[in-house]
């Protein structure tokens, strides 16, 4: 989605410093990468880029909010992620090899693939590949897919620990 121009930007995040004042300061197009560690809340409004940690190993946001902006998240996962699509732009997401809490996108298209993923509400198209859904036996639904127009393929995920009722564990 996001591709890099030979004008595009490269910025580094580091633990402690203000993310935020990072995304405000990119570009479109500029590529935001971030070192492990955890990072407060975020937003990204009108803005095309690309977020990635550092290394191995995931960075994570507290709520990560992508409103008429086409991102491309690796590695950096999120407590929860919501994407929305805003009048005249449209929002495109792709999301890898992260962990989230909580998902929840009305986005013209989301991609997520590779990931760890306690529940997703999708409105929209898109697909879900490779994921883990992990219940906990806590109760409740894994993915909640609905509204007109609304497809997504989902393929090759394990969705388990999730129930009807608390403390009545079924695995899907």
């Amino acid at each position: 989605f996001v591709c890099a121009s030979s004008h595009a930007a490269n910025h580094a995040v580091v633990p402690g410093q203000n993310a935020q004042a990072v995304v405000d300061g990119a570009a479109s197009g500029d590529l935001i990468r971030f070192l492990p560690g955890d990072y407060g809340d975020l937003t990204i409004v009108n803005k095309d880029l690309t977020l990635k940690a550092l290394g191995t190993t995931p960075a994570h946001l507290g709520n990560l909010e992508v409103n008429g902006s086409v991102v491309n998240l690796i590695k950096i996962g999120a407590d929860t992620l919501r994407a929305n699509d805003l009048p005249g732009d449209a929002s495109k997401i792709i999301a890898i090899q992260a962990s989230y809490g909580h998902i929840e996108t009305n986005a013209t298209e989301f991609h997520l693939a590779y990931s760890d993923v306690k529940y997703l509400v999708f409105r929209g198209k898109g697909t879900v590949t490779a994921c883990e859904f992990d219940g906990n036996a806590q109760g409740g639904i894994a993915v909640d897919v609905h509204g007109a127009g609304t497809r997504l393929v989902i393929r090759n995920n394990l969705i388990h620990d999730y129930s009807l009722r608390p403390n009545t564990p079924t695995t899907v």
